[in-house]
């Protein structure tokens, strides 16, 4: 009969779906796993969102608050004025009187406009809500990821899902983010990298199936145009394809064209050639890279902070193996690769920081999410999110504040910028050969500040320089660098007052000071 026909299909199949269900739980027992007994999940979120907001309004006080322009900002914005003369594409540099004249890449070629129009629009005002929006992105878009991982894994274990461990992750993951955040192309890579992360584990939890993925190579065709970094967001699309070929057969073929799609992206970029050639330089040939001269080009590990950034990776690598079993050949894949990285460089570390840290929220101890869920926390979490609000927006910088002052506030206690040297060389000293000495970190602000009339001696565009320029300049004996500044033939030079690399070997040349301040020297013959 049909009838019994039709039951002998439905008993399978009802048996087949009760074998792959998770044990269900009482209304008790699921508000154990929850960690709030008698709450809703929705206090719990809300007091999570609350944690996430202070953690952002940090990475937005340091913009704010803390940070100045960093050194290389303002190179950008001369060189966003040569693309608009001469157009996109390879330029010969018209800066610096020492580097090579052969057309390099200026790979960050759009991260660079948009600089300059940002700054035309509102100066360093802007570059202050500019960095401060991408900061908080960033963090937030962390964040998201963390809470993704760890609520995803409440079916399978019979643990807390852990918002707590998910804003415990990402302010760790802040930790390492926030000292490589500043108004430069890498934080809108950055920012952008973080939303990509974002989608692709969000994309894993729901079973490989969201359609947002196939924004990525629209946002990585963006990033490769921005910076390098591009490179990492089609690493990380495809490692997440090779672990769902043995993950999830059914939909590699998916993520294999999501892949696909990402890599051809990448190459979307007028300076493909140059920005290849410019990589392999930095991993290969460039003396500043390998003497670990630039800050965060070192080491992550060096220092008291690189103690802790050490600690924290052992410790990540450490619960994933103890944990082991709640993870899959796609997490191992990601969290071998980010720590790769930041092994490599430093400065790497943001790239750890998003793709491990969704991985950490999920195999910490569990954190119990009661104490997100009281009243009187997230009473406590928004008075100081309004104080810490109140106290940045009565920190930015007031309109009656010039440049030269911002710049310098935190002088003599922090180095900060030439201006007054500067503002002194234009008033005093007349242009002849048009040249300039100047250290390393001064190089991209002389250049904007005086390119008009003077040529600066370097800059941070190491790759702009041959490496014997490098040696001499910084690393062999004292008499070669006094013979590279002998050759110079510069009017003046612009050197810090304390700590300067230059210095000595101007006075042995017979250099004599003309005007000096809490920050600056200017040294004429």
């Amino acid at each position: 009969m049909p009838g019994l026909k039709a039951a002998r299909w439905i008993r399978p199949v009802r048996q087949s779906a009760c074998a792959i269900q998770v044990p269900t739980a009482d209304k008790d027992s699921v508000a154990e796993i929850a960690g709030r007994p008698g709450k809703s999940i929705d206090s719990t979120k809300f007091g999570f969102a609350l944690l996430v907001a202070l953690i952002a309004m940090i990475g937005i006080g340091k913009a704010v608050l803390a940070d100045t322009m960093d050194p290389d900002a303002f190179w950008h914005f001369r060189v966003a004025d040569q693309l608009v003369r001469e157009g996109i594409g390879p330029l010969v540099d018209t800066l610096s009187y020492a580097s090579d004249k052969t057309p390099w890449t200026p790979y960050s070629w759009l991260a660079e406009l948009v600089m300059k129009r940002v700054w035309d629009l509102g100066g360093y005002r802007a570059t202050n809500v500019v960095t401060a929006a991408c900061s908080g992105l960033i963090i937030v878009a962390m964040a998201m990821t963390c809470a993704t991982v760890a609520a995803n894994q409440v079916p399978q274990l019979r643990r807390s899902p852990s918002y707590f461990s998910a804003a415990i992750a990402t302010a760790i993951g802040a930790y390492f983010t926030l000292p490589f955040l500043s108004f430069r192309p890498v934080t809108f890579a950055l920012a952008l990298l973080a939303i990509i992360v974002y989608l692709l584990y969000r994309d894993r939890a729901r079973g490989l199936r969201t359609r947002a993925v196939w924004i990525i190579p629209l946002l990585v065709l963006i990033q490769t145009n921005l910076h390098i970094y591009s490179v990492f967001s089609v690493a990380v699309v495809m490692l997440v394809a090779i672990g769902a070929f043995f993950e999830n057969r059914p939909r590699f073929r998916r993520l294999a064209l999501l892949a696909m799609l990402t890599a051809v992206a990448a190459c979307g970029t007028p300076m493909l050639k140059g920005m290849i050639d410019t990589s392999v330089r930095y991993n290969a040939v460039d003396p500043m890279v390998a003497a670990n001269f630039i800050r965060e080009m070192r080491p992550f590990y060096e220092g008291t902070g690189g103690k802790v950034s050490l600690a924290i990776v052992l410790m990540t690598l450490g619960f994933s193996i103890a944990k082991r079993d709640r993870l899959r050949l796609t997490d191992w894949l990601l969290l071998g690769f980010g720590v790769l990285v930041i092994a490599r460089l430093g400065r790497f570390a943001p790239v750890f920081a998003l793709i491990s840290m969704p991985i950490l929220a999920r195999v910490m101890p569990a954190l119990s999410d009661r104490v997100l869920g009281k009243r009187l926390v997230r009473f406590a979490m928004a008075i100081v999110l309004i104080i810490g609000g109140v106290n940045i927006a009565r920190g930015f910088p007031r309109s009656d504040l010039t440049l030269n002052q911002w710049l310098n506030r935190f002088a003599p206690e922090i180095p900060g910028y030439p201006t007054a040297a500067a503002d002194w060389a234009l008033a005093n000293v007349p242009p002849s050969t048009h040249r300039i000495i100047n250290e390393f970190d001064w190089g991209g602000y002389l250049a904007w500040r005086l390119g008009d009339q003077w040529q600066v001696l370097l800059d941070g565009r190491t790759q702009l320089y041959a490496p014997e320029f490098w040696r001499q300049a910084f690393f062999d004996s004292p008499d070669a660098q006094r013979a590279l500044l002998e050759k110079c033939d510069a009017d003046f030079a612009i050197v810090p007052k304390n700590r300067s690399a230059f210095r000595a070997s101007l006075d042995q040349l017979g250099w004599k000071v003309a005007y000096e301040d809490d920050v600056a020297a200017v040294l004429v013959r």
